[in-house]
């Protein structure tokens, strides 16, 4: 959360150094943006670790039919 929070802090310095103001709903924009995809990223690990951990079941399910039969 606190990287998430500097990306403004930065665009602002930066955008001072060069000159240049960057509009507050510009940088909102961005930040908003970046905060989704972070979301998006966490959401896709998610699913991954639990698809994962549904296919190792199911290998199990499998193996212990099979010493049954």
């Amino acid at each position: 959360m606190s990287a998430t929070l500097l990306i403004p802090a930065i665009l602002d310095v930066v955008s001072g150094y060069l000159g240049f103001r960057i509009p507050w709903y510009a940088t909102a924009t961005l930040l908003i943006l970046f905060m989704y995809a972070r979301e998006a990223d966490a959401n896709a690990q998610r699913w991954e670790g639990l698809y994962a951990e549904l296919e190792r079941r199911d290998l199990e399910r499998r193996d212990k039919e099979r010493q049954l039969a």
